[in-house]
């Protein structure tokens, strides 16, 4: 019997290398399955609070938390170039106030998703020395924004932020350390939650900085509604700065593969973002 023959394929698995084709059974079947649900990139008024406003994609309100100090108009859309911090990602980010309590939430129901990374693009924080004082707090499936079960970043020094978690006694317990990108100020990319139906693991840069997955405030599925949540400790040298926010849910099923990969799929998306900004 005479066979056909078969043009080659325009594209081959054959043709990778190993360590290619195996990014590429990563990031293609979370690139087919992952979905952003919500994205922040700050292009309000200048000046103007986001307190009350929704995200960039209409998708999700920001709200401060009742029993915390209510933030103020220094919370606000601010242009590049008024302050040190420069976003990568536009021509405005969310400013924080300086000696404020405040909690803030972003109000999308996260409830329904069983699997979900949470993305905070670029962060900037303050390193005024040691002192407790100066701390910030995120959380995912968060119930009630009273800063536990979170991650914590505290300076330690002019140049370093001591990380810990938070659990839901309030009882603090070291993960490590970062370093600062200089001086009095620290800048970082990509910080990430990636949260499965009752933990959250913090990833910075796309590399887990903490070996283990921690407990959220409640479970997936059990019928009470669950933001992402910013906790800002008091201090007169406090002033946070971030951008490009994204929640990214992976449907079931799912793998710890798949949430991998939806981070790698998130910072490639961001950096297309940013070559066409250039």
């Amino acid at each position: 019997m005479k066979t056909q023959n078969m043009k080659a394929p325009l594209f081959s698995t054959a043709r990778l290398p190993l360590p290619a084709l195996a990014l590429a059974c990563l990031l293609i079947p979370t690139m087919a399955s992952a979905q952003v649900v919500v994205t922040e990139t700050f292009t309000g008024t200048a000046g103007t609070t986001f307190l009350g406003q929704t995200t960039s994609d209409g998708n999700a309100v920001w709200s401060a938390q009742q029993g915390n100090a209510a933030a103020n108009a220094a919370d606000q859309y601010t242009a590049v170039g008024s302050t040190p911090f420069t976003s990568q990602f536009g021509s405005s980010y969310m400013n924080g106030a300086a000696n404020r309590q405040n909690a803030y939430s972003l109000i999308y129901d996260l409830d329904g998703y069983t699997e979900l990374i949470l993305n905070i693009g670029q962060f900037q924080a303050p390193t005024p020395g040691t002192t407790s004082s100066v701390f910030f707090r995120i959380g995912a499936r968060t119930t009630t924004n009273n800063g536990f079960n979170a991650y914590q970043f505290t300076a330690l020094s002019t140049n370093s932020f001591y990380v810990g978690y938070v659990d839901e006694t309030g009882t603090l317990t070291e993960v490590g350390t970062i370093n600062t990108t200089g001086a009095g100020t620290s800048l970082h990319n990509d910080i990430s939650l990636v949260v499965t139906a009752n933990t959250q693991q913090l990833y910075i840069g796309g590399v887990a900085f903490d070996s283990i997955a921690r407990a959220t405030q409640t479970v997936a599925g059990s019928g009470l509604a669950q933001y992402w949540s910013f906790y800002q400790g008091a201090s007169a040298n406090n002033t946070f700065r971030m951008d490009n926010l994204t929640i990214t849910v992976v449907p079931e099923p799912a793998t710890s593969a798949l949430l991998l990969g939806g981070i790698a799929f998130a910072i490639l998306l961001r950096r297309r973002r940013m070559r066409a900004l250039q």
